[in-house]
């Protein structure tokens, strides 16, 4: 049965709707539905996204998480035309963007940009240059690079050329905040030929030694070939496969299954009157509660140094 254009755009409208409305839980179905109706809901999912940034930027923090779901969906989907919108939405200053993405942004936006951007490394250069971006946006940028050699889209000399050029620009205009960034992502090629910019910058105290390390820079550029396959190993899957895996386990209080009366609210949907939503719950942005670590907390893995310092800016 074909469904009226009207129906059809009703029903579109209840899945980003159910995607805003999911501290009831884990929204499987709707998600579900948004990939049965990929190429239709693709405008909604970015107009989510440009929502929240223009709210967040006015001063209110979205309540929903439609705009949440949409950043993964929309890669998922491979959806470039989406990309100006996430662009402009993580280059929102200071905070806004973890007050719209959470975790996403230290945890997921790098394999983000390697997958959407892949036609358009521009605009990657462009966000490592914003200065007016926030300091873990502009360091998952740099970090997106290993994404595309660990692809075959970038060699690891093209890589390493394109994070120097950008490591001598920030020493030149004395940006210490996108250096931390960029000697940790060089860091991972154990560039020997990039020894002497970095520790120029050093030299010249534009890296906060509270993150980065002049002996772990050396140590990391001493294991060779080695070090960089390492790096290459822990590099995660480029882009989102598949958002339903990528996201069930951030719900602390949810295993991700879709209940019966959720299955009958969306079968109902699709064939008659959109269902109304009798309550809106109260929500938040999501993290992930699987690996939730305070950014002002020490780190983990033993270096001493705060999270947002070490292991949270990768």
């Amino acid at each position: 049965m074909t469904l009226r254009a009207e129906d059809s755009s009703r029903g579109l409208d209840h899945i980003v709707q159910q995607l805003d409305a999911s501290t009831n839980g884990f929204p499987k179905e709707a998600i579900l539905q948004a990939r049965m109706h990929r190429d239709a809901i693709i405008p909604r999912l970015i107009a989510a996204i440009q929502t929240a940034a223009e709210q967040a930027e006015s001063g209110t923090i979205p309540e929903g998480n439609a705009h949440f779901f949409a950043l993964f969906l929309l890669t998922e989907f491979h959806a470039t035309e989406a990309l100006p919108t996430i662009i402009a939405a993580v280059s929102l200053p200071g905070e806004l963007p973890f007050d719209l993405f959470g975790d996403a942004v230290t945890e997921t936006l790098p394999r983000i940009l390697a997958d959407l951007a892949r036609d358009d490394p521009a605009v990657i250069a462009d966000l490592i240059r914003n200065r007016s971006a926030n300091e873990y946006v502009r360091g998952a940028a740099a970090y997106s690079y290993l994404h595309c050699v660990r692809d075959g889209r970038l060699s690891r000399d093209e890589a390493i050329d394109r994070l120097r050029r950008h490591l001598r620009a920030a020493i030149d205009a004395k940006d210490g905040e996108v250096i931390d960034s960029v000697v940790n992502a060089l860091a991972d090629y154990s560039p020997q030929e990039v020894f002497d910019d970095i520790r120029h910058a050093f030299e010249l105290g534009l890296v906060d030694d509270e993150m980065v390390d002049l002996r772990d820079v050396r140590r990391s550029i001493s294991a060779g070939e080695s070090g960089f396959r390492q790096a290459l190993s822990y590099c995660g899957p480029t882009g989102i496969p598949d958002t339903i895996e990528e996201l069930k386990g951030w719900f602390a209080s949810s295993d991700g299954r879709t209940t019966e009366s959720e299955s009958e609210t969306f079968a109902d949907e699709w064939r008659h009157e959109p269902a109304l939503i009798d309550q809106e719950p109260e929500s938040s942005t999501l993290r992930n509660e699987g690996r939730r670590m305070g950014r002002n907390a020490l780190c983990p893995c033993g270096s001493g140094r705060k999270f947002k310092k070490c292991c949270g800016k990768r």
